[in-house]
């Protein structure tokens, strides 16, 4: 009788844990699979123009004729060049 106790309780322990199992599995509800959101970072760095033409890349250095890419500049893309960069003939 002793041994009646033990499983009459281990069952009914197992229906109260078992049922919200139960539950979605009779209603018919898809299992819920959780992705992950993985954000890709641009490869490179994207080059785009001021409002005067300049090529600009993204880290504010502006591409200067006789000088290549200058990165004196300010990243302040509504600047022209001679007021956004120094000037090496101050030096």
């Amino acid at each position: 009788m002793f041994t009646g106790r033990k499983i009459l309780a281990f069952s009914i322990g197992l229906a109260i844990l078992g049922t919200p199992f139960l539950g979605e599995l009779a209603e018919g509800k898809p299992k819920r699979t959780h992705y992950r959101h993985i954000v890709r970072k641009p490869v490179g760095c994207p080059i785009h123009r001021t409002a005067e033409g300049e090529p600009v890349d993204c880290r504010g250095w502006r591409y200067r004729s006789g000088i290549g890419w200058d990165n004196t500049c300010l990243n302040l893309d509504y600047l022209p060049s001679m007021y956004a960069c120094s000037s090496n003939d101050r030096w």
